[in-house]
Order: structure tokens, then C-alpha cells, then sequence
């Protein structure tokens, strides 16, 4: 398998969902009942961009974007956060169905420190904020003007949008390359999941490290398992996903930045607690 089999491989990481409808904004008892909508979601998008899908499907007029939130067992899921990484922290399975709800009302009836999602502009401004953070970590002084224009991190993102791997690669590469062998910093973002987070509804807001951290040190490759002992010392997680799989702790920090990062540029990995 060659680095960039891995990239398409990431690229075309689906998992299963079901999306039902909120029973209090449940449809009249002479109308037909929701059947929920069935989706292979990519890994690698969001969920505010099916809100359309799932407004034709529920037969819900054009809204207020503003007024639509998922939740999984009553915990609010953050519009900001890639939909393989909600999965691999809430999924009971690491291959099974995951059955979320949508509600498309009610909102603002949310604690303040959940971010509602504005509308459809604000995830693409969202996307090319990370993607801008990346190429300061990375390349450590930023880029020329002619790697680091915003129309190309706009076209970055309707290749997401479209689902278009090649034309994203095409403008990925020319960030994600190291100009001198190797990056300055590595962009991750380690989400922690607790047992207790995971059985208190309350706790949505996640505990998320990001931590500045070079991938070698003295010239030589720092790896993933170096990365963990750096932000938990002795306390290790019991499991660590990305993109649903378990890596290899001696893999080098380096090649899983460059070939196994979400496409903001970031490694988004879910650390399970003891």
C-alpha cells in the first residue's frame, strides 16, 4: 500500500448512521411516521452539512439553520467536530449503527457554552480557520502567498463539500509538504473520553488538548507513543482511535501528519481513559 492509498483510504472512511427525528417535533398521528434517514457518512464532513437531506426527509420547511442540533442520548454534539470523530468518542460499536437524533427547533434552549451552528458560510469559515492554524504549525513562519491563498483553501473545502479527493489533494499537497524535511509542529487535537463523560449526559464539552509538539527531537522521529507520554505521562489511555482504527504507537508523528490527518490538516484523535 502505497502513502497515498492510506490518504484515499482515510478520504473514503464511512460509518454508519441512523438520524431520527426529535419525538416532541414528531409528525401529526394522521401523517405517515418518520422512518429514520440511513446514511454511510463520511468520516471526514460534518454533520451540519446533511441538514438539508434531513429537512427533506422530515418534510421540514426551510428554517433557521440557527435552530437545528443533533444529539446522542440527550448529549448536544458539536457542529465543529468532523463526524468520524463524534463517532469513534459515542459509538457503542466500532462498526455498528449509530443512531442519533436531530431537532429542528429549541436551540437556543442550550447551555451558552454550546456554539450554535449559524448557517452554512460559518462551517466553511470554521474550515479554513483550522486549515490556516495547520499551516502555521506546520510550516512554523506560515507560507508564500502563493501556497497559502484563501481561494485555495475555499476550493480546499468544495472539494470536501463535493467529495472530490483528487482536485483536494491537488491543493493539499502543496500545504501539507515540508519545505526542509520536516514540519516545525505537528496540528492534533486529542478529544479525552472518560467513563464518566460517557454516562453523564450533562457532559458534553469534552475535554480537547492541543498541545505545541515537534515530530523529532536530536533528529530523530518522535512517534505517537511518544505524543501520549508527553500530554499523560504515566496515566495512558486505555485506547486510541483515529479515523476508527487503533494505530500503532511507533508509527512516526510526521508521516500520520502528513497522511492520516483530517482534511483541516489536523490529527483528530480520540484518547479512551482507564
Amino acid at each position: 500500500m502505497t502513502d497515498f492509498d492510506v490518504v484515499r483510504s482515510v478520504w473514503e472512511g464511512r460509518v454508519p448512521v441512523a438520524v431520527v427525528r426529535a419525538q416532541d417535533e414528531s409528525v401529526m398521528s394522521d401523517e405517515p411516521k418518520d422512518e429514520p434517514f440511513y446514511l454511510l457518512a463520511p468520516r471526514c464532513s460534518y454533520l451540519a452539512l446533511c441538514i438539508d437531506k434531513l429537512r427533506t426527509h422530515f418534510r421540514v420547511p426551510s428554517g433557521d439553520a440557527a435552530e437545528v442540533w443533533f444529539d446522542y442520548k440527550k448529549r448536544p454534539l458539536k457542529w465543529t467536530v468532523p463526524i468520524g470523530v463524534l463517532y469513534d468518542m459515542y459509538a457503542e460499536s466500532p462498526d455498528g449503527l449509530w443512531s442519533i437524533t436531530v431537532h429542528f427547533k429549541g436551540a437556543q434552549n442550550l447551555p451558552e457554552s454550546f456554539i450554535r451552528y449559524p448557517e452554512a458560510s460559518y462551517l466553511e469559515s470554521h474550515f479554513i480557520s483550522r486549515v490556516k492554524e495547520a499551516i502555521a504549525l506546520k510550516s512554523g513562519t506560515g507560507m508564500s502567498d502563493a501556497q497559502n491563498t484563501t481561494e485555495a483553501k475555499r476550493q480546499m473545502w468544495l472539494s470536501l463539500v463535493q467529495d472530490d479527493l483528487d482536485q483536494f489533494h491537488r491543493l493539499n499537497d502543496k500545504l501539507v509538504m515540508p519545505l526542509d524535511g520536516w514540519i516545525k509542529k505537528v496540528p492534533f487535537r486529542v478529544y479525552v473520553v472518560t467513563k464518566e463523560h460517557l454516562q453523564d449526559s450533562t457532559a458534553f464539552s469534552t475535554t480537547i488538548i492541543q498541545e505545541s509538539y515537534s515530530p523529532v527531537t536530536n533528529n530523530t522521529p518522535r512517534t505517537l507513543n511518544d505524543l501520549m507520554k508527553f500530554l499523560f505521562g504515566d496515566n495512558r489511555p486505555a485506547s486510541i482511535l483515529l479515523h476508527g482504527v487503533r494505530p500503532n504507537g511507533e508509527t512516526p508523528l510526521q508521516w500520520l501528519s502528513q497522511f492520516c490527518a483530517y482534511p483541516d490538516n489536523f490529527l483528530h484523535i480520540v484518547a479512551i481513559m482507564p
